[in-house]
C-alpha cells in the first residue's frame, strides 16, 4: 500500500475508510485518498490518487471494520522482514524505503518532481529531492536529449542557451 500511495508510517497506521473518496471524473482513477490535516506530518491536508490495486487492498482491509477503524494498525516491521526474505532481499525493508520507491518512481514516471512532492506531502521540493534517485537510463537520456538539441542547432537554427540555475534549484540527484 505504501509503495502505491507514498503514505508515512503514522499515516498508514491511522488510515480509515473515511479517507477514501470517489475520484473526480477525468482523473483515470477509481478513487482518491484524502489524508486529513490532523493525520499529516505537516498538518496540511493532501490528496493521493488510488489506482485499482491500492483500492482493492483497502477494500480487503476494510472487511469487518467500521468506517472509523484504522485499516492498517500496528507495526509493519515483521511483514516487511517476511517480504524481504520471500524475495531474497538481504537488507531490512522499512516503510521509509517504500516511500522512497514511491517518490522515485512517481517522479520518473511523470517527469514531474512537483507531483511527487505533493503526493508525499512535502512543503519544500528540496525535501523531496532527497528521496529521488537518478537512474543510469535517465542520465543517458539527458545526454541524448542534449545531443539531439545540438544536432538541431547545427542545422542553421539558433540555439537559445538557458540561463544558469543554482544547484539547489535542480531536480533529482545521483545517489
Amino acid at each position: 500500500m505504501v509503495v502505491l500511495t507514498g503514505l508515512r508510517a503514522t499515516e498508514a497506521r491511522r488510515l480509515t475508510w473515511r479517507w477514501v473518496e470517489a475520484a473526480p471524473p477525468g482523473l483515470g482513477l477509481p478513487a482518491v485518498l484524502r489524508v486529513p490535516a490532523e493525520a499529516a506530518k505537516g498538518r496540511r491536508e493532501r490528496v493521493v490518487g488510488l489506482v485499482p490495486a491500492a483500492l482493492e487492498l483497502l477494500e480487503a482491509a476494510r472487511r469487518g471494520r467500521g468506517d472509523e477503524e484504522a485499516l492498517m494498525p500496528g507495526s509493519h516491521r515483521r511483514a516487511f522482514a517476511t517480504a524481504a526474505r520471500r524475495v531474497g532481499y538481504s537488507r531490512t525493508i522499512t516503510l521509509r524505503d517504500l516511500r522512497h520507491c514511491h517518490a522515485t518512481w512517481a517522479a520518473r514516471g511523470t517527469g514531474d518532481a512537483a507531483a511527487a512532492q505533493a503526493a508525499l506531502g512535502h512543503a519544500d521540493l528540496a525535501v523531496t529531492q532527497r528521496y529521488l534517485t537518478a537512474s543510469l537510463e535517465g542520465v543517458a537520456g539527458a545526454a541524448v536529449a542534449v545531443a539531439d538539441l545540438l544536432a538541431v542547432s547545427g542545422s542553421g537554427d539558433t540555439l537559445k542557451v538557458p540561463r544558469s540555475y543554482p544547484p539547489e534549484k535542480m531536480v533529482g540527484h545521483i545517489g
